[in-house]
């Protein structure tokens, strides 16, 4: 790990990449000692490591940790690499991804919005190995992202089969409510003013169910501007 800069060189993103990258020794040394039967399972930042898997004839899957629309974004990522030669978010029509409903170019991932940069050519290089596992683990389930998933797992060339195990969600023993919540605890019964903004053109649209509260939310949205 000595070669791990000091300074962030580019985004925190790299950063990760390159420090996972040189864990790759270590882990080759870890799985050396592990049984026949054990499968590797990395997540998007540690694809390379895929590379030490195969040479030890150990399984390798991939862990996707975020939804099942972006996974397809990142399948579907190299072929619009090649088919586009503006930035993204010049696009003139939105991006057909499968399983998704068209998405403006300007509104996909911050990462990819400078092709010119390192961090979208890392994201680049690592979802185009992401066919390299035996299978693709994804955090979510048919009930909510059914679309999607159905187009994961439909046949397609070289990929990966797509297994949905969610949803996972983070756990704690002494789980913590937040400030504003407890503050909201702590308030008289009936003191609460139930208020729902919407936004409808170049309006906002607010319902109140207490309208003598009006002059207190006017203030408190308008000192939030």
């Amino acid at each position: 790990m000595d070669q791990t800069p000091h300074v962030a060189l580019y985004p925190s993103p790299v950063q990760i990449f390159l420090i996972l990258s040189l864990s790759l020794s270590s882990l080759r040394d870890a799985l050396e000692s592990l049984l026949a039967t054990t499968r590797l399972v990395v997540d998007p930042f540690s694809i390379d490591a895929i590379d030490v898997a195969m040479k030890l004839h150990v399984s390798p899957y991939l862990f996707f940790t975020s939804s099942a629309m972006c996974l397809s974004f990142s399948f579907y990522l190299p072929k619009l690499d090649e088919e586009v030669s503006c930035e993204f978010r010049d696009l003139p029509e939105p991006v057909e991804i499968p399983g998704s409903v068209p998405v403006h170019g300007r509104d996909l991932l911050d990462p990819v919005q400078d092709r010119s940069g390192e961090p979208y050519k890392k994201i680049l290089h690592n979802v185009k190995r992401f066919n390299l596992a035996e299978g693709v683990i994804v955090n979510s389930f048919m009930e909510l992202e059914g679309r999607a998933i159905r187009a994961l797992q439909g046949e397609e060339p070289d990929r990966p089969p797509v297994y949905v195990i969610g949803p996972l969600i983070g756990s704690s023993n002494e789980p913590e409510r937040s400030e504003c919540l407890q503050w909201l605890d702590s308030q008289p019964g009936g003191s609460g003013c139930s208020c729902h903004l919407e936004v409808v053109g170049h309006f906002l649209k607010i319902e109140l169910m207490n309208l003598n509260e009006w002059p207190k939310v006017h203030m408190g949205y308008q000192k939030s501007k």
